[in-house]
């Protein structure tokens, strides 16, 4: 009893510790790294968390007191919310990426950039359509030629490494597991990070130039990107402005990958034991006893 509750406390507790920490990453993980960082430790804390839920449901289920049994439905019934939940943020995805796969259809194939008459300034990346980076005539009309080059170069790196990937991932964890959802913002505004400092290679002040007028163009319109797109102004964009303002970041510290790849280990570890608590209850094997945490 004891060790199964340790177990099925385990993965809540490093969620809300997660939840509570996040918006401190960019101290200790540089952008490139937290993109990728951040989701994966979201989305395998959150499967963790999901399989405590579930195990400890499913022994409460078959405990043989009428109010265990109650107590373990709401937590089986609250799983399986959840999971609907999941899916139904998945069916929205796809039907938005469906819908912006036009933008892709339409772009340029040899630069994959798609100029659209629209006076209301946005720029965003469509990962839908083979990719493309969009941006409105209403917002190239308002900046040098040199920064809509920047900007398309922030949009290209949100394609090239496949940001909405990590971005997507964490939307799924934060819809699993409600308390995390912290960890999209955070990640949307690493990755908006790293398209900046892949902006910013060559030209660190026009970056930030290009980055501080266009969101101040785009603050005068009242449009948006949309779930399916990556804004070049997203973000905190404050925050953004001043990290390109001093230089690069440094190289990143193993110790903390080392440490993200042992939590990692450590959750699935978690998941694994849980997962096997509920396979002894539903379906012990031959000769196994059925798992009791009431013993």
């Amino acid at each position: 009893m004891i060790a199964l509750g340790a177990v099925a406390t385990a993965p809540w507790l490093l969620c809300v510790l997660m939840a509570r920490v996040v918006h401190r990453g960019d101290r200790w993980l540089v952008p490139a790294t937290a993109v990728i960082v951040l989701p994966s430790v979201a989305l395998v804390l959150a499967v963790s968390a999901a399989a405590s839920a579930l195990a400890v449901g499913t022994v409460l289920v078959t405990a043989g007191s009428r109010w265990f049994s109650v107590m373990g439905v709401a937590l089986l019934a609250l799983v399986a919310w959840r999971i609907v939940e999941v899916f139904r943020h998945l069916l929205r995805v796809r039907s938005s990426s469906r819908a912006a796969a036009e933008f892709g259809h339409r772009a340029d194939p040899r630069t994959r950039l798609l100029v659209i008459d629209d006076d209301e300034p946005d720029a965003f990346a469509v990962a839908s359509g083979g990719g493309a980076v969009v941006m409105t005539s209403g917002l190239v009309a308002q900046l040098s030629d040199d920064e809509v080059n920047a900007l398309v170069l922030h949009e290209r790196a949100h394609l090239r490494y496949r940001h909405q990937v990590s971005v997507q991932l964490t939307e799924v964890a934060t819809q699993l597991v409600p308390p995390l959802r912290g960890a999209s913002s955070a990640v949307r505004h690493a990755a908006e990070r790293h398209a900046d400092e892949c902006a910013a290679h060559g030209d660190r002040r026009l970056a930030m130039t290009s980055l501080a007028r266009a969101a101040l163009v785009c603050s005068r319109g009242t449009g948006g990107s949309g779930s399916a797109a990556l804004a070049s102004t997203g973000g905190d964009v404050v925050r953004r402005v001043r990290a390109l303002s001093g230089p690069p970041p440094a190289p990143q510290r193993r110790i903390v990958v080392a440490v993200a790849v042992v939590l990692v280990v450590f959750a699935c570890a978690l998941t694994a034991a849980l997962a096997d608590v509920v396979q002894d209850v539903v379906s012990p094997e031959s000769g196994e006893v059925s798992t009791d945490m009431f013993r």
